[in-house]
């Protein structure tokens, strides 16, 4: 799979499907010492929930989770391959979390696994890989989890805009005509720059 952050992440919302995960939270935030985990003892705990997730046939939300402790330059908390539990799963028999480790063991993706729509509210626990770093669980001072809302797009052509034309009075991305009015959807097959402005052919 592949994830892609949007730094036009508006995009998602003017797509003809319209889909918005929202409201994420962390709280409760704790480090623990577990001895009966894997090789490392230390793991962290914390709640995590969103509003408004989905997995559908064509793409899914999921949320790209990360730790810092609080050295002097604020360095990211490495996670171990396996070993982490979902310890309460608040949001019903209907989603199975999945929670995917990055390769460079920097954070995870969680997101429902299979089809879905609804909140999430989970508990986690976490564990680190005290391996790759000076880390323990005395000194994770200033420990913070941090959450980003993410869609997974799959890799391939896509559509910009919205085949209902009242959406262009809401700000919808359009095809131009040669007088910057609407001439239909404009498809993203490469890429290559985007021409945008008020003439044919171009995203507007």
């Amino acid at each position: 799979m592949k994830y892609k952050m949007m730094t036009i992440c508006f995009l998602i919302g003017l797509m003809a499907n319209p889909l918005f995960a929202s409201d994420l939270t962390i709280s409760n935030v704790r480090a623990v010492n577990r001895t009966d985990i894997l090789e490392t003892p230390v793991s962290v705990i914390f709640d995590i929930s969103w509003k408004n997730s989905w997995h559908n046939q064509k793409n899914h939300d999921a949320v790209w989770v990360f730790m810092k402790f609080g050295t002097q330059w604020d360095n990211h908390v490495k996670l171990v391959p396996n070993g982490h539990k979902i310890l309460k799963n608040r949001s019903g028999e209907t989603v199975n979390p999945e929670i995917n480790i990055s390769p460079d063991s920097l954070g995870f993706f969680i997101y429902p696994s299979k089809n879905f729509r609804g909140d999430i509210n989970l508990k986690l626990q976490i564990v680190i890989d005290t391996s790759l770093q000076e880390i323990s669980y005395r000194n994770l001072e200033g420990l913070s989890v941090h959450g980003i809302e993410m869609v997974y797009i799959p890799e391939g052509p896509f559509t910009l805009g919205s085949p209902d034309e009242a959406a262009t009075k809401r700000a919808a991305f359009y095809k131009s005509d040669n007088d910057g009015n609407r001439d239909g959807l404009i498809s993203i097959d490469s890429e290559e720059s985007i021409e945008v402005g008020p003439q044919k052919g171009a995203l507007y």
